[in-house]
């Protein structure tokens, strides 16, 4: 794959990134509607459950199969992702939104770590820079809900952004499997891990249609939708970029609170949205080489093109 090719792969997976970013931005309104009538666990084991069923679809109508390395690494991707959601939902209801949506975003700070110790590639120093502004920014947005002050909320919510942020990685780390593969094994993983908590608890004997349509906007858009693009996105985009761009959801989150619930914006929300957007002007100016997209998977042919997932 010439360089040509591989700016314009890398361009569409940075769109998609950012577009998942703008799904899960709108995702907080669904959330909160939907949280009215279920439990928390009960949305994670609904979401999770019909957008694995979603997910299989694509991969039984195309009659694929599923190599045993794609079923070991989606399995790691769901794992992670299921215990990162699971410590965002202890978070949350031990300490504030806002200082769990902080805390929570230090996993743009942490991929390139991670990503640095896994692969052995150490990232460019605009990048890291792109990513403390990109966290400063989002720190600087949710300070209009007050103070941040260390509480056992603020850990659970620092061990999800770690979940996150190795959730990430092992993205690329699978990006030569196929991408349904991926998508369905890890959904699935996720689906059946919720059963044990979502199933304990009361659930609703009435279901208005505001919270069905939520919880149909998080099956199809927030999980089943955006982890795919994500993870779509990945084959061609190193980890750290990644991060970066799928932290816009923080920007996204606001600017649709702006227009869907008539919020008004702020100083600390328009300068918070500045230094984001300005994180990924920053990250966009860095070019990703073939082997830095490759390099969590197939290090000795790091030059090879990334095989599609379909």
């Amino acid at each position: 794959m010439n360089r040509t090719q591989t700016v314009s792969r890398q361009r569409k997976a940075a769109i998609m990134c950012l577009l998942t970013g703008a799904i899960w931005g709108f995702g907080f309104i669904a959330t909160s509607s939907a949280l009215d009538t279920f439990g928390p666990f009960q949305i994670l084991l609904i979401r999770f459950t019909g957008a694995a069923i979603l997910a299989w679809i694509p991969l039984l109508a195309a009659g694929k199969t599923i190599t045993r390395s794609a079923w070991f690494r989606g399995l790691i991707c769901g794992g992670f992702l299921f215990g990162a959601f699971a410590l965002q939902t202890i978070g949350l209801e031990k300490t504030e939104a806002g200082s769990n949506a902080f805390f929570t975003a230090a996993n743009v700070v942490m991929v390139p770590f991670l990503a640095w110790i896994v692969a052995r590639r150490r990232p460019l120093p605009v990048q890291f820079a792109a990513c403390v502004l990109c966290f400063a920014g989002i720190g600087v947005m949710g300070w209009q809900q007050g103070g941040f002050a260390l509480r056992q909320g603020d850990l659970y919510s620092l061990g999800c952004a770690f979940l996150f942020a190795c959730h990430i990685v092992s993205l690329q780390w699978a990006g030569n499997e196929d991408a349904d593969a991926i998508s369905a094994v890890q959904m699935s993983t996720a689906a059946l891990l919720s059963v044990i908590p979502g199933v304990l608890g009361t659930w609703p004997a009435q279901v208005s249609i505001i919270a069905l349509l939520s919880v149909t906007y998080l099956i199809a858009g927030s999980t089943w939708l955006a982890f795919w693009l994500q993870t779509r996105a990945q084959e061609h985009l190193e980890a750290s970029k990644a991060s970066l761009l799928l932290a816009t959801e923080s920007l996204w989150a606001n600017v649709f609170a702006i227009l869907f619930l008539a919020e008004r914006p702020s100083l600390p929300m328009l300068a918070g949205g500045a230094m984001i957007l300005m994180a990924v002007w920053l990250t966009e100016k860095t070019g990703s080489t073939p082997e830095d997209v490759d390099g969590l998977s197939e290090p000795e042919n790091s030059c090879q093109e990334v095989t599609s997932g379909g």
